[in-house]
């Protein structure tokens, strides 16, 4: 996309581009990125605060379990999207009963050479007490230390001159066709100066993305996205210079609101055709994702709370994944629901603790003053961005999931010419009943303007989903988006690029839990041919009582959504951000446990 408006991010994605490559900064937007906590403690040792000379609170590195080599098979390299460690493929040989012995391919390694920082955090793990049940339940599993030689390749048979010591991590793809996975860094801080070895200069730069990016909007930002629908791929950059593109790509992931890329990591449509009889339809599983991810994450935002001393997890991750490559099969997915299976449909950790120090009651006492508040505050940070991905999540199911989809609903279809790094620009919308309709073409007109009618067409079918005996949906329906006609041009240095959004509404509420869905985007094409399905469904009463009976039984007391409104559209995107921002402060200050997180009165 090459609109005069584009120019400006695709100016901030190469700028980060050299950021990341020679580390170039220039010294006025290292001053305007300087990190909120100004500490003299950071500026100089303090035996006070870690116990010895080191001022970023590192203990020396503990001896790792080791593994023997020949329980696994010879490691194969992994490829990678980003990152600087690599990661290679095990099989298990073991034998059939130990500790290791949970498949042949639960097991993976992560090269340790960039890994050295996890060891001795993952070595802490099993001997705290049962009060840290956030590390015991939610970090990733861990196995220990093996030293192996490794492929060369991953399509070759030669092997690496030398051995690699490989940390053992669960792998999450274990059992799945094609894992869904989000990588989402907790805090509004990535990184702190004189933390773990970070310098001033890598911090500022840290700092500089964080501000650029969603971290400092909503304390945390999407570091990844494997394996993502069809409709988020589409949205891609339209540079020529790779080095920029691969950036935009990233820097639109890092931008990304909670609310979105959570939309994105439930959109199961592309599933759809390949299902069996046997599978759950692609909107089923879609609620049955989120409301499993919604309960786990709930599950882990008290261990949270629970924890019994303030931790400082600098650059720390929760991942959200679940299948991406088929629909399961309904009998299986209903029984992990019941059950509240873990792995369950949801698959909820927090990992990557390369910069995180595990902090014990006993070390904590002992530290001084002002080492404890520094920590007490990057933890009240992490609390806040971890709860601010559960309300959003909620916010999310409600829009989603229980308002009405029924006959007498309206679907408003709006016509977008999509923009990759700027707002994307309203072509225009058109209403029609909910109800059964053959392919029609409609004619756009302009918001609030339905009697001035554009050139510019829709072609839209809908249509009644028959749900199976036993659903959880009451009600379900599937607008198909054909074909879009004779669209304006939007830009002057580029063609239009067309995006379809569809949305259920009912009046006089236009935007009470009214749930939306999206097409792929179609570049240069101002006559696109869709043919794309979006479902809507409305789960039975049952279901949303359970739901908010189980968040009610995490928090201790009762929650219900009136905790969780759904926004209504704002003129601008800066009055929909603050008007959440000020919903979630609310939501804070009303649960008593999560009333001193909350930063209403600032």
């Amino acid at each position: 996309k090459t609109s005069v408006g584009s120019w400006s991010g695709l100016v901030t994605a190469a700028l980060l581009a050299q950021i990341e490559h020679q580390g170039a900064l220039p010294n006025r937007m290292l001053k305007w990125c300087k990190p909120t906590w100004h500490n003299s403690d950071f500026e100089s040792q303090s035996k006070d605060d870690s116990g010895d000379s080191d001022s970023d609170g590192a203990t020396l590195l503990v001896e790792g379990t080791i593994v023997p080599a020949g329980l696994f098979s010879t490691p194969v390299p992994l490829s990678r999207s980003g990152g600087t460690a690599a990661f290679y493929h095990l099989s298990y040989i073991g034998p059939t009963s130990g500790p290791l012995a949970r498949g042949v391919d639960f097991w993976l390694g992560k090269d340790l050479a960039h890994a050295e920082d996890e060891v001795n955090f993952y070595q802490q793990i099993p001997r705290l007490d049962p009060s840290y049940r956030l590390l015991h339940q939610w970090a990733i599993p861990y196995g220990g230390l093996l030293s192996s030689k490794c492929r060369a390749r991953a399509d070759g048979s030669e092997l690496e001159a030398k051995e690699r010591h490989l940390l053992l991590l669960a792998n999450l793809r274990s059992g799945t066709t094609a894992l869904r996975m989000l990588d989402i860094k907790i805090g509004a801080e990535t990184a702190v100066a004189g933390w773990k070895g970070k310098s001033y200069s890598a911090a500022r730069r840290n700092r500089f993305v964080d501000r650029l990016t969603n971290s400092t909007l909503q304390g945390f930002r999407l570091e990844g996205f494997d394996n993502p629908p069809k409709s988020l791929q589409s949205q891609a950059t339209a540079t020529t210079c790779l080095r920029i593109e691969k950036r935009s790509r990233r820097f639109k992931l890092q931008r990304l609101r909670a609310k979105e890329f959570l939309h994105f990591w439930i959109d199961a449509v592309d599933l759809q055709p390949n299902a069996l009889g046997s599978s759950l339809l692609a909107i089923e599983y879609s609620e049955c994702v989120l409301f499993d991810a919604v309960r786990q994450l709930a599950a882990l935002c008290v261990d949270a709370l629970r924890m019994p001393a303030p931790q400082m997890w600098i650059g720390s991750s929760l991942c959200l994944a679940c299948e991406g490559g088929q629909l399961p099969d309904r009998r299986l997915a209903m029984g992990m629901l019941r059950a509240k299976a873990r792995p369950g449909l949801a698959r909820v950790y927090v990992f990557d603790w390369g910069r995180s120090e595990l902090n014990t009651v006993e070390e904590h006492a002992a530290r001084s003053e002002e080492a404890q508040s520094r920590r007490a505050y990057y933890w009240d940070a992490w609390l806040r961005g971890a709860l601010r991905i559960l309300y959003d999540s909620v916010v999310l199911y409600r829009r989603q999931f229980t308002g009405e989809v029924r006959q007498g609903c309206e679907l408003r279809v709006e016509v977008w010419d999509y923009d990759t790094l700027d707002p994307s620009d309203f072509i225009g919308e058109v209403y029609l009943p909910l109800a059964d309709t053959g392919p029609t073409f409609l004619t756009l007109h302009k918001k609030d303007q339905p009697t001035k009618e554009l050139r510019a067409k829709v072609e839209i079918s809908v249509a009644l989903i028959t749900l199976p005996v036993g659903s959880r949906l009451a009600h379900a329906w599937r607008v198909t988006v054909h074909r879009v006609q004779s669209l304006p041009r939007m830009d002057v240095f580029s063609g239009t690029d067309p995006l379809v959004v569809c949305e259920i509404i009912r009046r006089p509420q236009l935007a009470d839990c009214a749930p939306e869905a999206f097409t792929k985007v179609i570049f240069q094409d101002r006559n696109a041919v869709f043919m794309s399905e979006l479902d809507f469904a409305e789960v039975i009463p049952d279901v949303t009582a359970n739901f908010f009976e189980e968040l009610s039984y995490d928090f201790g007391e009762r929650v219900d959504d009136s905790f969780f409104p759904v926004v209504k559209a704002q003129k601008t995107a800066g009055d929909e951000e603050a008007e959440e921002q000020r919903n979630f402060e609310l939501f804070l200050s009303r649960v008593r446990c999560l009333k001193h997180l909350s930063h209403l009165d600032d």
